[in-house]
């Protein structure tokens, strides 16, 4: 079967399993555990919120049934069996696609086997019976495996080639690339039947295969990691914080009172933002301006009064890091009433660094503000403008964001600086300004005339600034047309 081919036919059966597979709540609301050692562990770790006490030792004991079962021989021979089989397939299908884009394309897989905890949660949530023989005829991911990728085409190229192993069943697929869950889960998963030859013959194994980029990998650890694990509010702040720093990215936030600057300072937070609304709150920035670290101060609703009372606040408590920050608070801001020219007011009145807080559709406002000395860029980030929000319209996609980066760097790049020096490119171009030439011939004697001589390229002849001392010199000698002019050319008595 030919890759043409091959993708009309993955087009059309995900065309008809939408079409004709029930849609399934608990995948709609995400049963996506890690799929690593430590994962597992974690998955083992869930237990249904809906659990009563009185409960607790049915549970445990239902549990433990289903716990017998999985660790069967030769249960675990068959799963393993399939992992090998698939495995071994998918690092084939690495080696082609590598082959081809010369860079390695699946850059990570692992599998697991559904621990006895998170089936029991599962057939829970679906209202079936909580034991194996109901797990094994219901539960098509019992054992799974995880394909992560670069980039997102890669995703379906390895799709594609597994659906041409002829061995390989593929029963379902779901699309949560092209169709996101609410949540901004995004992945391919993949439902197929593989063949384990034993003493018995041939019997099927149902595998869930996810394919994934890195980013979104990480993205649904991540929320796997806070959402299922992490149930106050602490936690979560200080498990992002982690995540931040783990992926070489500075973590603060913007406090809105008291208790949240302790809390800020609990997880030890590098600097402050105060927002646009709170720039009035003065015991709010005098508390945060005692603690010494770099502030950043939005502007969106301040008169000049508001912010030489922070900026006084600040000072009083012997705090100079103070980043103040252009910023237009309406939501998107249109482009007239952002007058960036602030920024150069704001950087003079109070000699400090100066920034752009912005609201506005796109990045031509964030390099403009460049442009005026902003040192600090702040916007509105989402992973998907179609996943709606408070912010989502004026909000960039990463995408964009990355390009804005770009850009700015581009920007400030051919700010340089103030400069009357010639780089020795230029100094080569200069090669080809203009300069005086002989454009006819001239006899011994001949006056010079604009006729013989004119400002011609290069620049190779005498300044054009001696045009008018020449005309109506005469010549020393026979001067070819094409020889640049000289002062060794003019006779000197006349010179």
């Amino acid at each position: 079967m030919t890759k043409k081919k091959s993708k009309k036919k993955i087009r059309k059966k995900q065309k008809s399993i939408k079409d004709g597979f029930e849609q399934d709540q608990e995948e709609q609301e995400k049963e996506n555990p890690k799929m690593d050692a430590p994962a597992q562990k974690s998955e083992q770790s869930r237990v249904p919120d809906s659990i009563e006490p009185e409960n607790q030792k049915l549970t445990a004991e239902k549990t433990a049934a289903i716990a017998s079962y999985i660790k069967d021989p030769d249960y675990r021979l068959r799963c393993k069996a399939a992992i090998d089989i698939l495995m071994a397939k998918l690092k084939m299908i690495n080696a082609e696609l590598s082959g081809q884009k010369k860079r390695t394309v699946i850059s990570q897989t692992t599998s697991r086997i559904k621990s006895a905890e998170s089936i029991y949660a599962k057939l829970l949530k679906k209202g079936l019976e909580p034991d194996f023989e109901t797990a094994r005829k219901n539960l098509k991911d019992l054992i799974g495996i995880r394909v992560v990728c670069p980039f997102e085409d890669e995703l379906y190229q390895v799709a594609e080639s597994l659906e041409m192993q002829k061995d390989i069943e593929i029963v379902r697929i779901k699309d949560y690339i092209k169709n996101p869950k609410k949540n901004g889960y995004k992945s391919l998963h993949l439902i197929v039947k593989v063949p384990i030859y034993s003493a018995e013959g041939e019997q099927k194994e149902l595998v869930e295969i996810q394919l994934r980029t890195i980013a979104m990998d990480y993205w649904s650890v991540l929320e796997y990691e806070l959402y299922y694990k992490k149930r106050d509010n602490a936690e979560i702040e200080t498990e992002l914080k982690k995540y931040a720093e783990s992926m070489g990215l500075i973590c603060f936030s913007s406090p809105f009172d008291s208790t949240a600057v302790e809390f800020l300072e609990n997880i030890n937070v590098p600097a402050y933002k105060i927002a646009s609304f709170e720039i009035t709150d003065i015991p709010l920035i005098r508390k945060i301006a005692r603690l010494g670290k770099p502030i950043l101060i939005s502007t969106g609703i301040a008169y000049l009064k508001d912010i030489e009372l922070a900026m006084q606040v600040c000072r009083e408590e012997g705090n100079d890091k103070v980043i103040l920050l252009k910023c237009t608070s309406t939501y998107p801001s249109p482009y007239q009433d952002m007058n960036i020219e602030t920024i150069t007011a704001l950087q003079s009145t109070f000699d400090c660094i100066v920034g752009l807080s912005d609201h506005s559709m796109g990045y031509t406002v964030p390099i403009t503000a460049i442009a005026k000395g902003a040192k600090v860029i702040e916007k509105h980030v989402t992973l998907h403008r179609s996943d709606g929000g408070a912010d989502s319209e004026f909000s960039m996609e990463m995408h964009e964001f990355k390009e804005m980066c770009e850009q700015i760097r581009i920007a400030e790049a051919a700010l340089g600086r103030v400069s009357f020096d010639l780089t020795d490119a230029q100094k080569k171009e200069r090669e080809h300004s203009r300069s005086l030439f002989v454009v006819s011939d001239i006899k011994k004697g001949e006056r010079f005339s604009p006729a013989n001589v004119r400002s011609i390229r290069p620049g190779f002849g005498l300044h054009t600034k001696y045009y008018d001392q020449i005309i109506g010199k005469t010549a020393v000698a026979d001067i070819k047309k094409g020889t640049p002019m000289s002062w060794n050319l003019i006779d000197s008595g006349e010179h």
